[in-house]
């Protein structure tokens, strides 16, 4: 049996006590992804730029979805238009992330699986959050990490995690990073998945 439970307890005791209680918790389920999504691709394991680690996806869910796998888009003020939609657990954002696919910054992907219809802004994600949480993955991978310690960065993957999200939001997520990486990587030195 799982000991997730147990280890999460204080994670999850945090996030009750916080603004991100109305909207979720940490899960087995999300952990359970999270967990195998640096495993799928090189890049991700053992970077250029370092690993994408569990702790700085859990940070990224946090504060993009608190760890709901079938987020409502963020319509961005533009429910007529699904290319401004921030979608599924990572709340990719549809123009950046193929802006992205473009660039050569990320692979080429399932758009079906990662953004999932794109029909209606207040139906739950009906894609495939391992898909979108791969992609988020990627995207964390090809922010660039030079010159961290010359910026307010204490590391290369809290940068990578502030810089998910737009500049007006960067400094709530830098905070957030720091309050909860700790938790996390707690957490995942007391966790043995089944």
């Amino acid at each position: 049996m799982s000991n997730f439970d147990e280890c999460a307890k204080a994670i999850n005791d945090k996030i009750a006590a916080s603004e991100y209680a109305r909207f979720g918790s940490f899960t087995e389920e999300a952990c359970g992804i999270i967990l195998a999504t640096p495993q799928k691709h090189p890049v991700l394991a053992s970077g250029i730029n370092g690993a994408i680690t569990p702790v700085m996806l859990c940070v990224t869910l946090l504060n993009e979805s608190v760890f709901n796998l079938r987020q409502t888009p963020n319509t961005n003020g533009r429910p007529d238009d699904p290319t401004h939609w921030d979608m599924g657990p990572s709340q990719l954002n549809v123009k950046w992330t193929r802006a992205g696919v473009a660039k050569n910054l990320i692979p080429a992907f399932d758009e079906r699986a990662v953004f999932g219809s794109l029909a209606d802004p207040s139906a739950p994600f009906d894609g495939d959050p391992a898909a979108n949480i791969y992609v988020c993955a990627l995207t964390l991978a090809s922010i660039h990490t030079t010159n961290w310690h010359a910026l307010t960065f204490q590391s290369p993957e809290e940068m990578r995690c502030v810089r998910y999200t737009g500049p007006g939001a960067q400094p709530f997520r830098q905070a957030s990073y720091r309050e909860y990486a700790p938790l996390f990587s707690v957490f995942f030195e007391c966790y043995q998945p089944d």
